[in-house]
Protein backbone atom coordinates (compact mmCIF):
# COMPACT_ATOMS: atom_id res chain seq x y z
CA UNK A 1 0.00 0.00 0.00
CA UNK A 2 0.71 3.65 -0.62
CA UNK A 3 0.64 6.22 2.09
CA UNK A 4 0.01 9.39 1.68
CA UNK A 5 -2.43 12.90 2.85
CA UNK A 6 -4.94 14.71 1.54
CA UNK A 7 -4.71 18.66 1.96
CA UNK A 8 -8.23 20.21 2.24
CA UNK A 9 -7.92 24.46 2.74
CA UNK A 10 -11.22 26.25 3.36
CA UNK A 11 -13.19 28.48 5.31
CA UNK A 12 -17.04 28.92 6.44
CA UNK A 13 -18.85 31.64 3.81
CA UNK A 14 -18.95 34.15 6.57
CA UNK A 15 -18.53 34.44 10.54
CA UNK A 16 -22.13 34.14 10.93
CA UNK A 17 -22.22 30.48 9.79
CA UNK A 18 -18.54 29.48 11.37
CA UNK A 19 -20.18 27.18 14.39
CA UNK A 20 -22.74 25.78 11.88
CA UNK A 21 -19.74 25.14 9.67
CA UNK A 22 -17.41 23.72 12.16
CA UNK A 23 -20.14 21.39 13.82
CA UNK A 24 -20.96 20.17 10.32
CA UNK A 25 -16.95 19.53 9.29
CA UNK A 26 -16.33 17.78 13.05
CA UNK A 27 -19.74 15.51 13.97
CA UNK A 28 -21.10 14.82 10.64
CA UNK A 29 -17.87 15.37 7.63
CA UNK A 30 -15.37 13.98 9.10
CA UNK A 31 -17.34 10.87 10.35
CA UNK A 32 -18.87 10.27 6.79
CA UNK A 33 -15.46 10.28 5.68
CA UNK A 34 -13.77 7.93 7.42
CA UNK A 35 -17.26 5.41 7.06
CA UNK A 36 -17.55 5.51 3.23
CA UNK A 37 -14.13 6.39 1.82
CA UNK A 38 -11.91 3.34 2.02
CA UNK A 39 -8.77 5.25 1.00
CA UNK A 40 -9.26 7.39 4.13
CA UNK A 41 -7.85 6.19 7.13
CA UNK A 42 -7.40 8.91 9.50
CA UNK A 43 -8.38 12.49 9.96
CA UNK A 44 -7.23 16.01 11.78
CA UNK A 45 -8.26 19.61 11.77
CA UNK A 46 -6.72 22.51 12.47
CA UNK A 47 -7.07 26.47 12.66
CA UNK A 48 -4.59 28.60 11.61
CA UNK A 49 -2.80 29.68 14.56
CA UNK A 50 -3.70 33.62 15.66
CA UNK A 51 -1.01 36.47 15.40
CA UNK A 52 0.69 35.58 12.24
CA UNK A 53 1.51 39.13 10.39
CA UNK A 54 3.15 37.53 7.99
CA UNK A 55 -0.01 35.37 7.16
CA UNK A 56 -0.46 34.97 2.84
CA UNK A 57 -2.99 36.58 1.78
CA UNK A 58 -5.72 34.44 0.57
CA UNK A 59 -4.37 31.43 3.01
CA UNK A 60 -7.82 29.71 4.66
CA UNK A 61 -7.80 29.49 8.15
CA UNK A 62 -8.94 25.97 8.11
CA UNK A 63 -6.98 22.71 7.12
CA UNK A 64 -7.91 19.18 7.12
CA UNK A 65 -5.84 16.88 6.89
CA UNK A 66 -6.85 13.30 5.84
CA UNK A 67 -4.62 9.87 5.81
CA UNK A 68 -4.53 7.95 3.12
CA UNK A 69 -3.07 4.19 2.54
CA UNK A 70 -4.02 2.66 -0.61
CA UNK A 71 -2.60 1.81 -4.10
CA UNK A 72 -2.74 4.85 -5.30
CA UNK A 73 -3.28 8.09 -3.22
CA UNK A 74 -4.84 9.84 -6.10
CA UNK A 75 -7.53 6.76 -5.68
CA UNK A 76 -8.79 9.13 -2.15
CA UNK A 77 -10.08 11.92 -4.34
CA UNK A 78 -12.15 9.56 -6.47
CA UNK A 79 -13.36 7.70 -3.64
CA UNK A 80 -14.47 11.21 -2.23
CA UNK A 81 -16.17 12.54 -4.69
CA UNK A 82 -18.05 8.78 -5.67
CA UNK A 83 -18.99 9.14 -1.85
CA UNK A 84 -20.36 12.79 -2.38
CA UNK A 85 -22.27 11.99 -5.70
CA UNK A 86 -23.54 8.62 -3.95
CA UNK A 87 -25.15 10.65 -1.04
CA UNK A 88 -23.14 9.04 1.69
CA UNK A 89 -20.82 12.23 2.43
CA UNK A 90 -23.12 15.14 2.29
CA UNK A 91 -21.90 18.42 1.66
CA UNK A 92 -22.74 21.91 3.25
CA UNK A 93 -23.72 25.36 2.28
CA UNK A 94 -22.06 27.06 4.67
CA UNK A 95 -18.30 26.31 2.77
CA UNK A 96 -17.23 29.39 1.51
CA UNK A 97 -17.54 29.03 -2.96
CA UNK A 98 -15.61 31.79 -3.90
CA UNK A 99 -12.67 30.85 -3.99
CA UNK A 100 -13.17 27.10 -3.53
CA UNK A 101 -11.72 24.85 -1.24
CA UNK A 102 -8.18 23.99 -1.76
CA UNK A 103 -7.58 20.20 -2.28
CA UNK A 104 -4.28 19.01 -2.78
CA UNK A 105 -3.01 14.71 -2.59
CA UNK A 106 0.58 14.25 -1.83
CA UNK A 107 2.38 10.75 -1.49
CA UNK A 108 4.90 9.55 1.34
CA UNK A 109 8.45 9.02 -0.22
Amino acid sequence: MTRGKLFVFNEPKSAEVEAEFNAWYDGQHVPEILEHVPAITGAKRYRLAAGQDNRLPGVPRYLSVYDIDTEVVTDAVVQLGQAVRDGKVIMTDTIRSEPSSTVVVYEEI
